[in-house]
């Protein structure tokens, strides 16, 4: 019983993390959108989300989390499907050039 709580607990605890996570990157994103052409901004990851890899995954209009030790996919809209590159865990630079949106 101790366990399984504990287990709930450090799920939820990723959860809460990985949305946090999302909303982050979500905000960089569309605040590079709505600024406009030659804005750039620094987007920093962490390299686990409560000890757990994850990946970003940028589809279309939609930003996705996985976390795979945890079977948990987040997702969120964002303002424009022009994007090009992906987060990583580290430093990333978020920059719009003439409308579209280059991660590196």
């Amino acid at each position: 019983m101790y366990t399984v709580k504990n287990q709930e607990l450090a799920t939820r605890r990723t959860a809460m993390e990985a949305q946090s996570l999302l909303d982050n990157i979500v905000t960089t994103i569309n605040t590079a959108i709505i600024r406009g052409d030659g804005f750039s901004i620094e987007l920093d990851l962490p390299e686990s989300i409560h000890n757990s890899a994850y990946s970003v995954i940028i589809n279309e209009s939609w930003v996705y989390i996985n976390v795979t030790t945890h079977n948990m996919m987040i997702f969120k809209s964002i303002f424009s499907g022009n994007i090009t590159g992906t987060p990583v865990p580290g430093k990333n630079i978020v920059r719009n050039y003439q409308g579209a949106i280059a991660i590196d």
